[in-house]
């Protein structure tokens, strides 16, 4: 059995780990059967065990009666590795979805909505190499009235190299965009072919926000993270709608390095002033909260842990020097990083919980009463979804809500503040749904109709047991058959007995 944590990346709080044992049926992890030994050798009991996924019997005692589930919306549609879903400023009554390949889709917001239509298709462009494609996308905050759509890509610069693009295209009169519209903002070379962040949103500021990751490999080879003379590694911060001379735009006054002329320009050895913050692996989906404006971010974790940060101006983030709030490379056991000049996350997930984090959205819906103000995100590979309640304790241990039964790279924000999950592919790599986050009463003994939405099963291979289980073979040694077969079982909540 393995064991992973979770820990608060707080001054104070970083001793606090709560371990969660996983069983068969992780992502990437073997499992062998416990040797059969005689009970009056062993210790009977488990040193530790935390909250495991709810299985039936869960479900039948739910704390509260609440449980969360994801429902199919949209049933006739489905989409081609969708890595962004969103919504035009002031229009509800549409969505566009963002296709990795390079293809926007828009459809009407109704849930018998029979076709999507295309909205741009810059598939030639687009290089999808690794982590590439094209990865996302924002509306100008005045939209449709300023008819400016912002893409952010990655493109062939030559062999085995992708180049970082930030365009603007335009809106035509057919109500598409215009791929002849296309004005480069930001075009600089990647060298390695990974961490290519990718999220771009305007705040309430009016300012375009943009997320790169380190440059990629392993370990940020080239030292970008904590180099503020790159734009690599960084949360940037730029006007689009003034103009430095024959620059697409300008710097916002109160950027922590403004007067340094433009690093797309030479800005030298100067740091870049286009960084908002600093010190980021690969910002992987990172949004606004529409309450309080904090910019919530999942920073994505090299070997040891992952993390959820609140991005501020002016802070370093700590990546390569810290991960996940510890000293990188991590240390057994791990070292804390105390360096008060970085920036800690406020939460990070160990290996078991978490491999692959998804930022994603404070709710500020109205049908799931149970998640307002909490800040609801998952992870790519473990498919697990939580929430936060940072704002209501900041020492909060994050709430499991469930684990998700199609893999996901993205969260999506509705105007009425609920969130929707695109699936990012069906079975086989086939195209994906869309689905919604739904709070649900549990009821006392409910049970689930198949197998596959007990909780206990992995989805698309129901007799897997899900992470959470632990796996034990039976000591009978009168009957050797019985002794090889795995047990999968599930201890109540806090019992090592």
């Amino acid at each position: 059995m393995a064991y992973g944590t979770f820990i608060r990346g707080i001054p104070g709080l970083r001793g606090m780990l709560v371990l969660l044992l996983t069983g068969c049926g992780g992502a990437a992890e073997s499992e062998t059967l416990p040797s059969l030994v005689s009970p009056a050798t062993v210790a009977s009991g488990l040193d530790d065990r935390s909250a495991s996924p709810p299985c039936p019997a869960d479900y039948r005692t739910a704390a509260h009666g609440v449980r969360y589930v994801l429902q199919r919306v949209f049933p006739s549609l489905t989409f081609r590795f969708p890595v962004a879903m969103l919504q035009a400023p002031g229009e509800a009554g549409k969505w566009y979805v963002v296709e990795r390949a390079g293809v926007v889709r828009v459809f009407d917001n109704v849930d018998s909505v029979s076709a999507s239509r295309v909205f741009i298709d810059i598939r030639r462009r687009v290089d999808t190499t690794f982590e590439g494609g094209l990865l996302a996308m924002a509306f100008h905050p005045d939209y449709p009235q300023t008819p400016h759509v912002y893409l952010y890509y990655t493109a062939t610069r030559g062999p085995n190299a992708l180049e970082s693009r930030l365009s603007r295209f335009r809106l035509g009169p057919n109500g598409v965009l215009e791929p002849a519209s296309e004005r480069m903002i930001l075009r600089f070379p990647q060298p390695f072919n990974n961490h290519n962040g990718g999220e771009i949103k305007f705040g309430a500021d009016g300012y375009l926000y943009i997320g790169f990751g380190d440059g990629g490999s392993g370990g940020d080879p080239q030292d970008h993270g904590q180099n503020t003379r790159t734009l690599l590694g960084s949360m940037l911060r730029i006007d689009v709608d003034r103009n430095t001379g024959a620059a697409p735009y300008a710097i916002p006054v109160d950027n922590p390095f403004r007067g340094n002329g433009l690093c797309t320009r030479g800005a030298g050895n100067a740091p870049c002033p286009e960084i908002f913050a600093w010190g980021l692996r690969n910002p992987w989906r990172w949004s606004f909260d529409r309450v309080t404006g904090d910019l919530w971010l999942g920073d994505v974790g090299q070997n040891a842990w992952e993390e959820i940060d609140i991005i501020r101006r002016g802070r370093n983030y700590g990546w390569k020097r810290c991960e996940g709030g510890y000293v990188f490379p991590e240390t057994t056991p791990p070292t804390a990083c105390d360096d008060a000049a970085l920036t800690n996350p406020i939460l990070s997930y160990g290996r078991s919980d978490a491999r692959s984090i998804v930022g994603g959205y404070v709710y500020r819906g109205r049908r799931n009463r149970g998640l307002v103000g909490k800040y609801v995100h998952g992870d790519y590979v473990t498919r697990n979804i939580w929430a936060l309640d940072y704002y209501a304790n900041p020492a909060a241990s994050p709430q499991w809500l469930l684990r998700s039964p199609v893999p996901f790279v993205t969260f999506a924000e509705a105007k009425d503040g609920e969130l929707y999950v695109p699936a990012f592919h069906g079975a086989n790599g086939a195209p994906g749904g869309l689905y919604r986050l739904v709070e649900t009463s549990a009821g006392a003994g409910a049970k689930p109709a198949r197998l596959s939405a007990t909780g206990c099963g992995d989805p698309p291979e129901p007799k897997t047991p899900t992470r959470g289980r632990i796996s034990a073979a039976v000591d009978v040694t009168s009957r050797p058959a019985e002794a090889m077969q795995k047990r999968p079982f599930a201890p109540p909540t806090g019992s090592t007995t």
